[in-house]
């Protein structure tokens, strides 16, 4: 670092401008048009119209020397580069050695006021950034999914579907409805519209007779749908016991129509996913085939779940039968 010098006001003033302007611009000054005093001002960082009696006489803190040491020892350098004798007058240097004090102040309030500026956009760029973000997420929670229900066309979705070949066939067409609308995503809202392009003859009828409050809910419509085309288990059993391939089928085909008669058959039963009830299914179907055909229809009309209740039953009937038939007989022999 240069040795310590302090320049006076003295010092500057005997300075010609052309120095003056030379240390100036060192100090990346701007110089042009610029009258000598102007010149001493701008180097001392003061107002142009202060005077010399209105220097402040003030302290710097111990950060803001050390901050423009460098700076401050760069000018006294130059100084002594440009040949101007040091001043040794005590006075002199106080008065100095104030402007300068002055000068550095001013030029650390400045950059504290940037430093806050700067701060203070920064944050304000922050919470509008955040302020964005969150409009954004509540914008794309609010918005509806994209399934393109505004424009969902329910004869385009219709036509998708399979037709309905027998009405004795409904409950295996509403299975595969359901799985065609789940597989491409129509809003159920919509269901009960497409499927109604496709109903027929008797379920045409019930649709026709039913409240809107549940032609609306395709829940409630398939239940009373099914409802109407309720068969018993019985029926089904005989479909799978009495099937037969045709000459116009292959055994793929053939299968399949067995398995599905085989499930519908127990699932009216509650007994397809039970092996219990499966084990009671088919103890009760050998028994009643030992029967004779009147209370075969006797007890299946009563619907016993077990091939006790089905024995118990059957005795119950014959028990039955004999006390008819003996009070029939006494009253003819009377």
């Amino acid at each position: 670092m240069a040795s310590k010098y302090e320049f006076t006001q003295d010092d500057f003033n005997r300075m010609s401008k052309s120095e003056l302007v030379e240390l100036a611009e060192s100090l990346h000054i701007k110089t042009q048009n610029l009258t000598k005093p102007q010149l001493i001002k701008q180097i001392l960082g003061l107002p142009a119209s202060i005077t010399e009696a209105q220097l402040p006489q003030i302290e710097l803190k111990q950060d803001t020397i050390e901050v423009f040491a460098d700076t401050i020892d760069d000018v006294k350098g130059t100084a002594q580069w440009l040949g101007i004798p040091q001043p040794t007058d005590h006075k002199s240097q106080f008065i100095s050695e104030s402007q300068l004090k002055y000068n550095l102040e001013l030029k650390r309030m400045e950059i504290e006021e940037r430093a806050r500026r700067a701060q203070m956009k920064f944050e304000e760029r922050k919470a509008k950034l955040e302020f964005d973000l969150r409009v954004l997420e509540i914008n794309s929670r609010a918005r509806p999914s994209p399934d393109n229900r505004s424009t969902f066309k329910v004869e385009t979705a219709a036509k998708l579907l399979p037709k309905l070949g027998s009405e004795h066939e409904l409950k295996v067409y509403l299975i595969t409805f359901r799985k065609i609308a789940t597989l491409n995503n129509w809003p159920k809202e919509q269901w009960s519209a497409i499927l109604q392009t496709h109903l027929k003859g008797k379920a045409m009828r019930i649709f026709a007779e039913l409240p809107d409050s549940v032609i609306q809910d395709f829940d409630q419509l398939q239940a009373a749908l099914l409802a109407a085309y309720e068969l018993s288990p019985e029926h089904y059993r005989k479909k799978f016991r009495d099937i037969r391939k045709s000459d116009s089928e292959n055994y793929v085909d053939f299968a399949f129509k067995m398995q599905n008669f085989f499930k519908r058959w127990l699932q009216s039963l509650n007994s397809y996913d039970d092996v219990d009830k499966l084990r009671q299914t088919l103890l009760i179907e050998q028994f009643l085939q030992t029967v004779s055909v009147e209370l075969k229809i006797w007890l299946v009309d009563q619907k016993p779940k077990t091939i006790d209740d089905v024995a118990k039953l059957a005795d119950q009937y014959v028990a039955l039968r004999k006390h008819t038939t003996l009070t029939q007989q006494s009253s003819t022999d009377t």
